[in-house]
């Protein structure tokens, strides 16, 4: 059972520190427990741990750099400054992505509408195309969902149309 005045609570406790000495695992740990519950209990917090994120983006791992980014899509945070700094630590970490990274990292994107060419190019969509026949059903339809919104950003970074086809399929 969840208690929106415990979450809350903390995060106005949590909102009134300095964030620079928690580590990103923590501050990573914070977000996602907000947006797994659903709970929006306070911009601040997220602002705030956006600040201490960006400032050490350069640490910031392959494993929790897509929970980091999924947590402010699903929160619609689209015009926090974490996913424009976050695209040059995406390049470099992108090889180390599994499917489940590289699919909530082009989800996370879409959903908050932020079209980065530095992130979206031929690197990212090789990263697709290499672990093409590994994605299961949810990652495929993350997939989808990534690929109409560069359709709709007439974007010529998109899926070829077999890997396309598979996308839909697992979607519908």
């Amino acid at each position: 059972m969840q208690s929106p005045e415990l979450f809350s609570k903390v995060a106005d406790e949590v909102a009134s520190r300095d964030l620079s000495s928690f580590g990103l695992k923590s501050l990573t740990t914070i977000l996602s427990a907000y947006a797994s519950a659903k709970i929006e209990s306070s911009p601040l917090l997220f602002e705030k741990i956006c600040e201490a994120i960006v400032g050490r983006k350069a640490n910031v791992s392959n494993q929790t750099l897509p929970n980091i980014l999924w947590a402010y899509a699903v929160f619609g945070y689209v015009k926090s400054p974490i996913f424009l700094a976050m695209a040059p630590r995406v390049m470099t970490v992108l090889h180390k992505c599994n499917c489940e990274s590289l699919t909530i990292i082009a989800w996370s994107y879409a959903a908050a509408n932020v079209d980065d060419p530095m992130l979206f190019n031929e690197r990212f969509l090789n990263a697709l195309l290499e672990k093409m026949d590994s994605f299961n059903v949810i990652q495929l339809t993350r997939l989808h969902q990534w690929h109409l919104w560069r359709q709709e950003k007439s974007s010529s970074i998109r899926l070829p149309p077999a890997f396309e086809t598979k996308c839909y399929e697992a979607f519908i």
